[in-house]
C-alpha cells in the first residue's frame, strides 16, 4: 500500500470518528442549542480545511511516487 493511500485511509477514519464523536456529544449535551450549532460550524470549518489540505498532500505524494 502506498503512502498516499495510507494517508487517505487514516484521514477517512479520522473524519468518521470525528463525526461519531460529534453525534455522541449532541446526545449528551443538555445546554443551549446555539452552542451546539456553533460547535457544528467549527466542525464543518475544520473538516473543510482538513480535506483541502489532505488533497494537496496526497497530490504531492503521488507526484513524488511517479518520479
Amino acid at each position: 500500500m502506498t503512502r498516499s493511500r495510507k494517508l487517505a485511509l487514516s484521514i477517512i477514519f479520522l473524519v468518521i470518528f470525528m463525526t461519531i464523536g460529534y453525534v455522541l456529544l449532541l446526545f449528551a449535551y443538555t445546554g443551549p442549542r446555539w452552542v451546539a450549532f456553533i460547535i457544528f460550524l467549527l466542525y464543518i470549518f475544520i473538516l473543510y480545511f482538513l480535506i483541502i489540505t489532505t488533497r494537496r498532500v496526497i497530490k504531492a505524494l503521488k507526484e513524488k511516487e511517479e518520479e
